[in-house]
């Protein structure tokens, strides 16, 4: 309860300060935290929202974050086609930000044993 109440207070802050960037980095972090607790429809929700700010500022960091999580979201549905999805958020991550590109590996990694597909 404390995470979530923390990740909703950071991005009450960032829409109150208007900041786009501060913005986008709290809901890809309280999206992220969602993810790890499970919690698909939140998830998608975030990342859906993350994505519409991304596409607006055309940053392609938070973009990649928002497919990221959307296609993770997806995987956690069944979704066999998410896969693609997040090895594009993989992909471009790497020719963004190269060192953060590991972060992105686990919830690739998490799809895959979603689906079944251990061997991937």
């Amino acid at each position: 309860d404390q995470a979530r109440q923390a990740s909703a207070d950071s991005i009450l802050l960032a829409r109150q300060i208007a900041h786009p960037h501060s913005l986008g980095f709290a809901l890809a972090m309280a999206a992220s935290l969602r993810c790890s607790m499970g919690e698909i429809g939140a998830a998608s929700a975030l990342a859906g929202e993350l994505r519409e700010l991304a596409d607006k500022y055309n940053n392609p960091f938070l973009q990649a974050s928002a497919i990221l999580i959307g296609g993770w979201a997806s995987a956690a549905r069944g979704d066999t086609g998410a896969i693609a999805q997040i090895e594009q958020a993989v992909a471009t991550q790497r020719l963004v930000h190269e060192a953060s590109g590991i972060l992105f590996l686990t919830p690739l990694a998490d799809a895959h044993c979603r689906l079944g597909q251990y061997e991937d």
